[in-house]
């Protein structure tokens, strides 16, 4: 019993952070909105302009229009783009104005804190997610039933981001250096296999493509979008598994270190 007690304890000061979120960003929508529309733009100006032009691409030795084809890159963009902006720039603004250390001075821990932002990021992440999926379907991008298992292919990604981002976000030394964030996104937005097939880029290229995150994430979202379930779905899984993992303990250890003074 006092394990359980304890574990119950340590879930409900982590699930402070998604109240105090909700409270404080219930008059926020409009940047809610703002953060949704972007993939949403993509998709249309990519999928249904450019599609037109290019019809049909083959993946894996499936053919599938463009749109189709962009889609889930799009609801990986989704998911990754709600997460980053909490634990990159709110995650910052906390950190240099001294949040934390107050919080601190409750019976909460470093390791708390972490899964308490992580969750609230997770909760954003999911919200842009399941935004964006009905707007595939409203679109018509949705063909079958299949395309609900990228929900939870889409929070595995939310969640390596957010962990690897609030990891990244420590060593951050002024506001300035979060134009690296803006660059490394729309790199990776644009050069993960999202809007080009893999099979366009040079031997060497897709060699660094293979080894993005993002990368990982699209091609997952791409599988479950279609049942295509293979041991290559599962190696997008473990990737996505241990970047959240390895991001998590990072940002714990690396909090430690700034906080635990």
């Amino acid at each position: 019993m006092p394990t359980f007690a304890t574990a119950g304890a340590k879930l409900h000061r982590s699930g402070t952070f998604v109240l105090r979120g909700l409270l404080l960003n219930r008059r926020a929508w409009p940047n809610f909105l703002s953060t949704l529309l972007e993939p949403v733009i993509l998709l249309l100006a990519l999928g249904m302009g450019m599609g037109r032009l290019i019809g049909e691409v083959t993946v894996h030795g499936q053919v599938m229009s463009y749109e189709q084809f962009v889609a889930p890159a799009m609801l990986a963009t989704a998911a990754v783009s709600g997460v980053v902006n909490e634990t990159t720039y709110s995650f910052y603004a906390k950190l240099t104005q001294r949040l934390y250390e107050g919080y601190l001075a409750t019976p909460l821990t470093i390791g708390e804190l972490a899964a308490g932002e992580t969750a609230w990021a997770l909760l954003c992440g999911g919200i842009y997610s399941s935004a964006f999926l009905v707007s595939m379907a409203a679109l018509g991008l949705a063909p079958s039933w299949w395309v609900l298992l990228a929900l939870p292919g889409a929070a595995l990604i939310s969640l390596a981001f957010a962990a690897v981002s609030m990891a990244a976000t420590t060593f951050m030394r002024r506001w300035e250096d979060f134009e690296q964030v803006s660059i490394w996104m729309l790199v990776m937005t644009m050069c993960s296999g999202t809007v080009f097939p893999l099979e366009t880029y040079p031997g060497w290229g897709q060699v660094i493509v293979r080894l993005t995150p993002l990368y990982q994430g699209v091609e997952l979202l791409r599988d479950l979008s279609v049942g295509r379930l293979t041991s290559g779905t599962a190696g997008h899984v473990c990737y996505l598994l241990a970047m959240s993992v390895a991001g998590f303990m990072l940002a714990r250890r690396r909090l430690n270190r700034l906080l635990a003074n």
